[in-house]
Parts: C-alpha cells; sequence; structure tokens
C-alpha cells in the first residue's frame, strides 16, 4: 500500500516556541493532538497563507476576498459537542474571519457546501453557507466593549446551537442548520479586500467528560484501499513504475487521496519544492 505520508516532508516547516497560548473554558479539555493546529497543520502548504513566521500565519487581500481553507493539514471528526479556538490580530477595520467547513464545494465556489464564517470588527458577523445558494445567512451581534488586540475568538457547538466566546466570554449564540452534519471539520479563514488577519493561536477543544467527540483526521497519513484492477496493479505486473504529481492541497478530499494511493506506487510533488 502507498503511505501518503511521504507527502508530508514537502510541507516541513520550521517552527518556533513563541506561540500564543489558548486556554479551555472550565468543564472543556484541548481534544488530544489538537492544542497547537498551526504548528500541526503545515500551513505553509495553503494557498494564500503566509507561514514565514511559524508559528504564526498571516492572511492578507488585496483586491479580492482571500478564502483559504487547509486541505493540506489536519482535519476535524467530530461528534457531539465541540469548539474551535483562535488567537487573532486583526486591523481596526473588519472583515476578517474563522471559517469552518463541513464539506468542500462540489461545483462553484458556493455549490455544495457547508460553511461558517465568525468574524469580529465593529460587530461580531457570522455568515453560513448551505450549498444551495452563493448568498450567505447573515446575523450581527454587537462586540465586546473594550476588547483587546490580540483577542482569543472561540466557537462552539453546543447541543443544537452555536456559541460564539470572545475572550472567554459568551457573546453571542444561535441555532445549528447542520452545517456539520458530514462529522467532519476543515479549519479556514476568510479576508476581505484590503485587510490582513494574524493568526497567532488555533486549537480545537471537547467537554472534559466526553473526550471522544472530536479526533485529528490526518489525510497524509491515510492508507487508500487497494484494487487488484488499478494501474500499480498492472505496472507491478510488470516490473515498472506508474506515477503522478500531486498536489498536497488537495490531499483533504477523499476521492483525490484515495485515487492516488489506489492507481500509483510512485509520486512527486506537482508544483511545490
Amino acid at each position: 500500500m502507498l503511505r501518503l505520508a511521504v507527502l508530508l516532508l514537502i510541507c516541513t516547516a520550521m517552527l518556533r516556541a513563541d506561540d500564543a497560548m489558548l486556554s479551555p473554558r472550565d468543564g472543556w479539555a484541548f481534544a488530544a493532538g489538537a492544542q497547537d493546529l498551526i504548528q500541526a497543520g503545515a500551513w505553509n502548504c495553503v494557498s494564500g497563507v503566509n507561514a514565514a513566521l511559524l508559528p504564526r500565519i498571516v492572511i492578507s487581500a488585496s483586491d479580492n476576498y482571500n478564502t483559504v481553507t487547509n486541505t493540506s493539514g489536519p482535519r476535524l471528526k467530530v461528534s457531539g459537542d465541540f469548539s474551535v479556538l483562535a488567537s487573532f490580530s486583526t486591523p481596526a477595520s473588519p472583515g476578517t474571519h474563522l471559517t469552518l467547513m463541513g464539506a468542500l464545494s462540489t461545483g462553484q465556489w458556493w455549490e455544495g457546501i457547508q460553511r461558517l464564517d465568525v468574524g469580529i470588527g465593529a460587530q461580531i458577523t457570522v455568515n453560513y453557507w448551505q450549498g444551495d445558494s452563493p448568498n450567505a445567512t447573515n446575523q450581527i451581534f454587537p462586540d465586546l466593549p473594550g476588547r483587546s488586540d490580540p483577542y482569543t475568538l472561540e466557537v462552539a457547538r453546543i447541543g443544537s446551537q452555536f456559541v460564539i466566546y470572545v475572550n472567554g466570554l459568551e457573546s453571542a449564540r444561535f441555532d445549528d442548520p447542520g452545517l456539520f452534519k458530514s462529522g467532519q471539520v476543515y479549519l479556514g479563514f476568510n479576508v476581505s479586500p484590503g485587510n490582513t488577519l494574524t493568526v497567532q493561536g488555533l486549537a480545537a477543544a471537547v467537554p472534559s467528560d466526553s473526550p471522544s467527540n472530536l479526533a485529528l483526521v490526518s489525510p497524509y497519513l491515510r492508507m487508500a484501499q487497494r484494487t487488484d484492477s488499478a494501474l500499480r496493479n498492472a505496472a507491478d505486473a510488470r516490473g515498472f513504475l506508474i506515477g503522478a504529481a500531486v498536489n498536497p492541497a488537495l490531499l483533504g478530499i477523499d476521492a483525490y487521496a484515495e485515487t492516488v494511493g489506489r492507481e500509483f506506487n510512485v509520486v512527486v510533488a506537482e508544483n511545490d519544492m
């Protein structure tokens, strides 16, 4: 079987120890392995992200929105209550968001997606898409007065609602329309034109009494299902290799990763290194 773990070598980065510290709220704990999803996230393989200052990452937008989704690094496998925490430093203007995706696009950027954006400017802005329209459902909530910079944003699914915490204080809640019914969460960010977002910390947490609610799934460590009719089987029988140029950013897409592992017995980097 082809171990896609070799592609992790493409995404190796120098790490520093001065990352921003995040702390779960009372009654919650970091999910196993999810206390630092910046260093563990292979963000230097994500288009549109400046990872030169790891363990901080910077996302900037010029003339268009810059929406980045990390399909290279670990994604979350979730059930029940869970939360994602981030430490942000932003400009005074609005337009920077934590983006959580329950399903990726199946066509145009909005088709099939299950996506939640939560941002803080003068107000707390919530946008979500359910895959049937390019227009988001939008909700606005008042921001906390005197918020510091940097600040901590936490988006928690608790029961049938999402609850937003800013610096550990509940700031908003709204009904969950089923955005993560797939049982998975891709991590990302969305920045509006002319803005820059600095992410100093990223983590995931679960209730202390429910540690199995969340697990990390690393697409580059997966084992592909083999079939006797695969191209690599035919090549093996004739004593040669058959390969593909692989984009590690796409390994989070199940069909892509399965095809690479099932059909090919050698891989090279597509547009990396």
